[in-house]
């Protein structure tokens, strides 16, 4: 074989193998690359939702805000009740302010208390509650409109019982009342009767 034709086959393996080489090196580059990136194009996406994320927090950031100022006027508008009601509730029985309050309240109203009786202190963990016994007399409309307006004396209250008599002469009545009233003693103090 002449030596031109050798020199031309080892030329054209020569080429051969460089474009092999330059094909491998192409595909092993684009492979690094594609390793290279995947984990970028992975980050940006975590990062585009977390940016959407953020941009939907920042959107209710306002509508947040409103409603943490509402929750918070709510919360100062229960602590003025709670401490308004606490002071209803004084640290002893004290019957007998309560007595002068229900008759203040019985003479707005053209009602005449007969009776006025203490009676069971029921002791429970964190407050006492006593019952007392009103005999009032007076017409039935005015007596409902006392029982409307006890709600708001100043010593904290409630009706437990009722029972209206028939009228013994024209419009007037009798009516008896078990009242409801509490207190808050100290841990130390013994009631005097346990209901």
């Amino acid at each position: 074989m002449p030596l031109s034709h050798q020199h031309h086959k080892i030329r054209s393996y020569d080429r051969w193998l460089n474009r092999l080489l330059a094909a491998a090196t192409v595909a092993g580059l684009g492979l690094m690359l594609g390793m290279a990136y995947l984990p970028l194009d992975l980050h940006l996406e975590q990062l585009k939702c977390q940016t959407v994320g953020l941009q939907l927090k920042v959107d209710q950031a306002s509508k947040i805000a409103h409603m943490h100022q509402t929750l918070e006027d709510q919360l100062a508008k229960s602590e003025q009740e709670t401490a308004a009601l606490l002071l209803r509730i004084p640290a002893a029985p004290r019957e007998s302010d309560f007595l002068s309050q229900v008759c203040h309240l019985a003479e707005q109203f053209d009602l005449e208390v007969l009776d006025y009786r203490p009676s069971t202190i029921h002791v429970l963990d964190n407050h006492r509650e006593m019952e007392v016994q009103v005999n009032a007399r007076g017409e039935y409309e005015p007596l409902c409109q006392f029982m409307e307006q006890v709600g708001g004396l100043p010593r904290l209250c409630r009706i437990s019982q009722l029972e209206i008599g028939a009228p013994a002469a024209g419009k007037t009545l009798t009516a008896e009342l078990v009242f409801r009233i509490y207190f808050s003693p100290s841990n130390d103090d013994a009631p005097a009767r346990k209901g």
